[in-house]
């Protein structure tokens, strides 16, 4: 388990927000967050892998069973310049955690631009980071790890 909130504190720790150079917003650059699945871009790489920006979806797969995986999907948005290693794979999924039995997101921050802060189930705004994601985990009830609620706040947030 610590090892697994270790990534994902890095992974919301270096997120980025959507560029805002535009009116058009970039979904795949978007932070967006849900109850229970979120997706967002960080400069964190996990060690071993390609360096640039990434998109990583974190979410729960059910499969039609009772309890279920916590996934890590990434997908490169931004490839960093070429390396001796060749050329990064497009996408990747990668299983976290088994035997989960619900996933609870949280974000704390303003929903407005002027709004005072607080937790909210979702977050929707496509240039804006919230100051921090909380990850919630149920495990099987067989399971004898134990999951410590993660709070992290994106670095980048102003």
């Amino acid at each position: 388990m610590p090892a697994v909130q270790a990534v994902l504190r890095r992974l919301i720790t270096e997120a980025r927000p959507g560029p805002d150079t535009s009116e058009r917003i970039d979904a795949d650059r978007a932070f967006v967050g849900g109850p229970d699945r979120m997706s967002f871009v960080s400069s964190f790489v996990p060690q071993g892998q390609h360096g640039g920006l990434w998109r990583y979806e974190i979410g729960l797969d059910a499969g039609g069973e009772a309890a279920g995986v916590l996934v890590l999907a990434q997908r490169i948005v931004r490839p960093a310049p070429q390396s001796a290693g060749g050329s990064p794979p497009r996408e990747s999924r990668t299983v976290l955690i088994k035997d989960v039995r619900g996933l609870r997101l949280r974000y704390f921050g303003a929903a407005e631009k002027d709004s005072t802060p607080r937790w909210h189930d979702s977050w929707q705004h496509p240039f804006r980071l919230p100051h921090l994601v909380s990850v919630d985990i149920d495990l099987a009830q067989k399971d004898q790890r134990q999951w410590t609620q993660l709070v992290a706040g994106p670095s980048l947030t102003p």
